[in-house]
């Protein structure tokens, strides 16, 4: 019997093995210290953060939190004049904005890689093509057109329509070429014999070539929901009308001297915003590693 050969690394293998290791550790250390930091000094009250702000809290102030929400309210000018809008109704907005706007981003982009990648017709380069140079060229000084556009078609100030024009941006940067990588890697032989037991174009999108990009479209989303969730210069600019949590925070930080709210305080909301953020990940968080078991084909 012939022994197997053991393949035996070299030395730059292991180094780089080694540096690669110590750069993650390094780089999740950095990002693991600030949210500790925010999580004990929104327990501690306003004597023990200004005297140890780096150490551990002598007292646990939870009533920061109620504090808080207490105190997390934005004033908004609507065509009602003006509108102070508590926590809940923030919240309700972040969720709709969060969930909504990215999941019609992230599918109409999925989709548009699945029709240029599977599909070849008159004008599907063009679009690759065009796809890429939107993703490169950056156009600068359109937000006033943008902004005169947006109240021509009834956008402006209003969510649900600003939500359905979401899907405009079907190449979504680099996700648009990761998914076209996707669907690339996908042998024609699964989409072939979904056709000889008689499935449509329908059938074999949503049945057989979805699922195995599902791992990819579930991280994208998540991606998506964050930068939803954390946005609140949309909110800004675009739906004055429509406050998120993002956008609170970011104004009860501004006026936390106008309020009498101590930094404990504003640490707490802080870590109140991302609470949903961390939940929702642990609910995705299998869809996004597992890898998709596809069977085999027919003879």
């Amino acid at each position: 019997m012939k022994k197997k050969l053991k393949y035996k690394r070299s030395f730059f293998e292991h180094l780089y093995t080694v540096l690669t290791f110590a750069f993650l550790l390094i780089l999740s250390i950095s990002l693991i210290i600030p949210l500790s930091w925010a999580i004990m000094s929104s327990l501690k009250g306003l004597r023990d953060f200004t005297v140890h702000p780096f150490g551990f809290p002598e007292k646990l102030y939870f009533s920061n939190y109620a504090e808080a929400l207490s105190k997390l309210k934005v004033t908004v000018f609507t065509s009602e004049g003006f509108v102070r809008y508590g926590v809940t109704t923030m919240l309700a907005n972040s969720i709709i904005w969060a969930l909504c706007s990215p999941l019609l981003t992230t599918f109409f982009t999925m989709t548009m890689a699945y029709i240029l990648t599977k599909y070849k017709f008159v004008g599907s380069k063009f679009l690759y093509n065009f796809g890429i140079v939107l993703m490169v060229v950056h156009l600068v000084g359109t937000f006033p057109a943008g902004m005169k556009l947006g109240q021509a078609l009834g956008t402006y100030d209003n969510m649900l329509m600003t939500i359905l024009t979401s899907p405009v941006g079907c190449f979504s940067g680099m996700n648009f070429l990761v998914f076209c990588a996707n669907f690339k890697a996908i042998p024609k032989d699964y989409d072939d014999a979904a056709r000889l037991d008689g499935a449509g174009h329908f059938l074999v999108m949503f049945y057989i070539m979805l699922p195995m990009v599902i791992p990819t479209f579930c991280c994208f989303y998540f991606l998506g929901f964050l930068g939803a969730w954390n946005d609140y210069s949309t909110m800004l600019t675009w739906l004055p009308s429509y406050p998120t949590l993002s956008y609170g925070t970011y104004l009860f930080d501004k006026e936390a001297s106008q309020y009498g709210v101590t930094m404990p305080v504003i640490l707490a909301g802080y870590v109140i915003v991302v609470i949903p953020s961390i939940i929702f990940y642990f609910c995705i968080n299998k869809l996004m590693i597992e890898r998709v078991q596809v069977g085999g084909l027919k003879g």
